[in-house]
């Protein structure tokens, strides 16, 4: 029974130095919820360390996520009493997970991981810890795989839960219980008759996570001649090395394709970019927008695919919209992602609006169109309209119309009013945000301001029930957006 414990204490530690998860003389924080994952992996980093196996420092971390009322409060208070009976340092910290769901619309699950990790990197800094050991086991591998497939993975998914993950503070999450399934850690306390915490949501089958573990995976493994956990953990380390490969390919590419780069902005050759293989052409993408600060949560599998089309048939001058703001422009040779377009109205010229056609601003196109009153149902238009669109008396206009920039001392009378007001003024009172401003532009007449684009309209040559002849006036970017092409 001895060599049963001390073989799978020394394989743990086997499994730590192959994959160099830690250091001689490191602090490490351990995240320990209470259950027997997280207990076995304190009982076995304790063992080898007093065997000598070990030389670390060892510091616990509890994170209460207030979501089993009298059950939280008893796994915090387990972990403290056994961290004083092993003399371990510990911090415990509370967390509100379900004011963070309401806040951010997202699901207990992920908004549970989100702070768990925040609070888990705070103690790590207070400590002065750079690692932080989580424990994920080799279930939880299998389990995380097969829920991937389920919702549809690409191979960097496919390579399941990484020995060890390292963040941009230079905080690294190891896990180094990986190769153990559950059987063999619940067995192992057992024989070190070391007591756990059992949290019983992890029974309820209306989680997707629990019904894998407890009916998917079973009903699998009764036609399968080894467990699955096995056969997806080899698949999970094939995987993890062709990832690697790529990234390094990906990361090799980058001094032969990038042209220039700056704050928000790199500037790539579009045909060493088509050069590429799509896996590494994907993850060099992948590059500049971490390069470029745009955040990844957004931008799916679709957008990777969608870029790589878009660069391979947009013509000159084309540019494609990313979420949260961010663009790629096509040029005749390159390629260049950046931030928002800092391009606002007062720095385009002047334009001649084409009166029954389209004229391009900038980066809006303005489309121009003569209706008939009598021919168009001026209530339905107003309810059903968006800010982009805009119905003026054609017969109060003088030509010729200009799309332009705002110049100081602009003035116009906002529909709905009978006086001329600053259009500076009227931005304050609407309250009309710093980023909104840039979007701002104007249309003019010969004589007077008749929309302050997309804000409002002016009094001046608004609709009347004399009105003969409409002037429609559309306004739209002339950027691509991914629901405007086909992925």
């Amino acid at each position: 029974m001895r060599e049963d414990i001390q073989k799978i204490e020394n394989d743990v530690c086997e499994y730590i130095f192959a994959e160099k998860l830690l250091k001689s003389g490191q602090n490490v924080l351990l995240a320990v919820s209470g259950g027997a994952d997280s207990v076995a992996m304190v009982e076995i980093f304790s063992q080898l360390i007093a065997r000598g196996k070990l030389k670390v420092n060892l510091h616990l971390a509890h994170i209460n996520h207030q979501l089993r009322g009298a059950d939280s409060d008893g796994d915090e208070i387990f972990v403290k009493e056994w961290a004083k009976k092993l003399s371990l340092p510990i911090a415990t910290k509370s967390v509100a997970v379900k004011e963070y769901v309401a806040g951010n619309k997202v699901s207990i699950e992920t908004a549970a991981r989100n702070l768990r990790f925040d609070a888990l990197r705070g103690i790590a800094e207070k400590y002065d810890c750079k690692v932080i050991a989580t424990a994920h086991h080799a279930d939880d591998n299998a389990e995380t795989l097969t829920h991937r497939l389920l919702r549809g993975t690409a191979f960097a998914g496919l390579a399941g839960i990484w020995p060890e993950k390292e963040f941009s503070d230079g905080i690294v999450f190891i896990r180094p219980l990986l190769i153990l399934s559950r059987v063999q850690i619940e067995s192992y306390l057992g024989q070190r008759q070391v007591s756990w915490r059992t949290d019983k949501t992890n029974a309820d089958c209306r989680f997707m996570r629990n019904f894998i573990r407890h009916k998917l995976i079973p009903a699998i493994e009764e036609d399968c001649s080894r467990p699955l956990r096995e056969t997806l953990g080899e698949l999970a380390k094939v995987c993890r090395r062709f990832d690697g490969r790529v990234k390094s390919l990906a990361r090799a590419a980058c001094d032969i394709c990038i042209c220039d780069k700056e704050r928000q902005r790199v500037i790539i050759d579009k045909a060493e970019l088509r050069n590429l293989s799509e896996p590494v052409a994907v993850e060099l993408i992948k590059i500049i927008l971490e390069e470029i600060n745009c955040g990844q949560q957004k931008i799916t599998s679709a957008h990777y695919r969608g870029i790589l089309d878009f660069v391979s048939v947009a013509k000159k001058g084309k540019r494609l919209s990313l979420p949260n703001d961010f663009f790629v422009t096509v040029d005749l040779d390159e390629v260049t992602f950046s931030a928002e377009l800092n391009e606002t109205a007062t720095a385009i010229a002047p334009v001649e609006i084409v009166v029954g056609g389209i004229t391009e601003f900038g980066k809006w196109k303005i489309e121009t169109k003569i209706l008939a009153a009598e021919q168009c149902d001026l209530e339905k238009f107003k309810t059903e309209k968006d800010e982009l669109i805009e119905w003026f008396d054609m017969d109060k206009i003088t030509l010729p119309l200009l799309a332009r920039g705002r110049v100081e001392g602009d003035r116009f009378t906002p529909i709905g009013q009978k006086q001329p007001q600053k259009v500076g003024k009227f931005i304050t009172s609407a309250k009309i945000s710093e980023k909104n401003k840039k979007k701002l532009f104007l249309i003019t007449d010969s004589k007077d301001v008749i929309w302050l684009v997309p804000a409002r309209g002016s009094q001046i040559a608004s609709i009347t029930p004399k009105t003969k002849n409409i002037l429609q006036v559309f306004v739209h970017s002339n950027i691509l957006t991914f629901d405007s092409i086909v992925l």
